[in-house]
């Protein structure tokens, strides 16, 4: 699997996505922390070409 988020910054209880200290995929909260939505996709996406060349070499 590729494409983890940290659970570090985000505010929840609970999480059926949380594996140990991380998300499975990216998580998003609209309704309560959409002013960070575009900064944690792009910080996603940098994380998945890095998996993915660092898979690919």
């Amino acid at each position: 699997m590729i494409g983890f988020t940290s659970v570090k910054g985000y505010q929840f209880e609970a999480s059926l996505a949380q594996r140990g200290d991380q998300f499975v995929g990216l998580a998003l909260d609209i309704e309560n922390q959409a002013a960070l939505t575009e900064e944690r996709i792009e910080k996603w996406i940098k994380e998945v070409e890095k998996a993915f060349n660092a898979k690919n070499k």
